[in-house]
């Protein structure tokens, strides 16, 4: 499930673009990148 999850928010940024992705939205992207990362431990 968070592979699939982790695969779409990958699908999401591209669709995006990086430059978007990671400037305007990484506020946006970054929290929840941390809580998908800390719900694998």
């Amino acid at each position: 499930m968070e592979i699939k999850i982790a695969h779409d928010l990958v699908n999401f940024l591209e669709f995006l673009g990086v430059d978007l992705a990671f400037g305007v939205s990484g506020g946006f992207i970054v929290p929840i990148w941390q809580e998908l990362s800390s719900s694998k431990k």
